[in-house]
């Protein structure tokens, strides 16, 4: 069975803080699903002016480990608490590795 790479670009609003996006980095930090195998993220180095402003890479054990965690509460409360107020747009892509 393959592992599987999921990988997500955001555009914050306009005015999202330095707080707003530590509160989110915390949570990602912190967050755990059953095969949940590695987490990457990051702000935007501003080398291009148009990137994105932040980035994470997460990689699972399996197809089934990803359907899982995108249903799982303690992601879906990422989303609502953390994402969804200071995210203005979103970029996401998953393939196999």
């Amino acid at each position: 069975m393959a592992k599987l790479r999921h990988i997500v670009l955001m555009k914050f609003k306009p005015g999202t803080g330095g707080e707003a996006v530590e509160a989110l980095e915390r949570g990602l930090r912190e967050l755990s699903t059953p095969g949940l195998l590695a987490a990457s993220f990051g702000r935007d180095l501003n080398l291009r002016d148009s990137n994105f402003d932040f980035g994470l890479v997460l990689d699972f054990e399996s197809l089934d480990a990803y359907r899982l965690f995108d249903t799982h509460e303690a992601h879906e409360r990422i989303r609502r608490e953390l994402t969804r107020p200071i995210v203005e747009t979103a970029a996401a892509v998953q393939y196999e590795v």
